[in-house]
């Protein structure tokens, strides 16, 4: 048995994962995230995406997905539709 099996076999908890799903959109001024396990799904960022564009009178921005599909993913899941985009560079 190796010494982290060890570590994880004497935890008398169960590990929860947590997902975070990040959200941009191609113009950089929509950030978002989903939290499934939290409550925060992907129709909330939809709706909030939808909103952002009514409020900037935009009508070619898409939403993309910034978070890269990991081997725990649900691959079928329609996040997945999304098109992948590097996120945006963080403000200094």
């Amino acid at each position: 048995m190796k010494n982290e099996d060890k570590y994880l076999s004497s935890i008398n908890k169960p590990i929860f994962v947590v997902h975070v799903y990040n959200y941009e959109s191609s113009d950089h001024g929509f950030k978002d995230i989903e939290v499934p396990e939290k409550g925060r799904t992907l129709e909330m960022v939809e709706q909030s995406f939808k909103d952002y564009k009514k409020e900037n009178e935009l009508s070619d921005v898409e939403l993309r997905i910034t978070t890269e599909i990991s081997s725990t993913d649900d691959k079928s899941h329609r996040r997945w539709k999304y098109k992948y985009m590097k996120p945006s560079q963080k403000e200094k």
